[in-house]
């Protein structure tokens, strides 16, 4: 929330979210990317450093023109409430509860598909708060999102079966609720076959890790950076990796 970067979210295809933290809608904009392309937004808890620009999108949905298919939030049903209330009471004018019946979906569960996607939510170690990260598959490739956990069995089972890892980078120092420095080098480490990107790192961290010697198949995430799969493999930022 503090830092320099906005590094807490992903977008899938130009039409999927994962997580809509604070400057995010802003963020795409500098990016000349639309928000507005998006229409799915998976969320991973409700932290509000990973859910507080929900209500901006919503809106803009809803300023903008919301298209034939309803946009679409995926989280858990106990968090459902939480993010109506969040979304009607940060603009109660525009997004009151009859227009959030009527054209948004909010799925609850924990394996679905999206335009050819399959996606499957595992529940991650956070704290008291209830919190999930996703794998997202074409069939050939798997792209997992670890959201905010600590070391868990959860980390270990998305990293032996997918191809590349967008993983949380929090502290320093591990913590009950966050991955530190070293745990995501050793990690790396642990699962060479599979491609780790860092995200949700403050300036002190990225410094950190960017100063240290990291394993090849570590890369440390940038605003913006893009990552393809297309027909000759996977190119992260500049490099392609296979």
């Amino acid at each position: 929330m503090w830092s320099v970067s906005n590094s807490a979210s992903a977008v899938i295809n130009k039409n999927i979210s994962v997580d809509f933290p604070n400057g995010t809608y802003r963020a795409l904009k500098r990016q000349e990317s639309d928000p507005g392309d998006i229409g799915h937004v998976l969320i991973t808890h409700t932290h509000g450093d990973h859910i507080l620009d929900v209500p901006v999108w919503a809106l803009g949905k809803v300023k903008f023109g919301i298209p034939k298919e309803n946009p679409k939030i995926y989280t858990s049903r106990n968090s459902v409430s939480f993010l109506k209330a969040l979304i009607t009471g940060a603009f109660p004018e525009s997004l009151n509860e009859d227009v959030l019946s009527r054209h948004f979906g909010f799925i609850t569960d924990d394996e679905f598909e999206i335009d050819g996607l399959s996606f499957r939510r595992i529940p991650v170690s956070h704290g008291k708060i209830e919190a999930y990260g996703y794998m997202v598959s074409d069939g050939t490739y798997t792209v997992s999102f670890s959201g905010d956990s600590c070391m868990c069995e959860s980390l270990h089972e998305m990293a032996k079966s997918s191809d590349i890892f967008i993983c949380e980078a929090a502290k320093l120092q591990a913590t009950e609720m966050h991955l530190g420095v070293q745990a995501i080098v050793d990690f790396a480490h642990n699962y060479p076959k599979c491609a780790f990107v860092t995200t949700h790192m403050n300036d002190e961290v990225r410094t950190a890790l960017n100063e240290r010697e990291l394993p090849e198949n570590l890369t440390v995430g940038t605003d913006g950076m893009r990552i393809v799969i297309d027909s000759c493999g996977i190119m992260i930022g500049e490099s392609r990796i296979s």
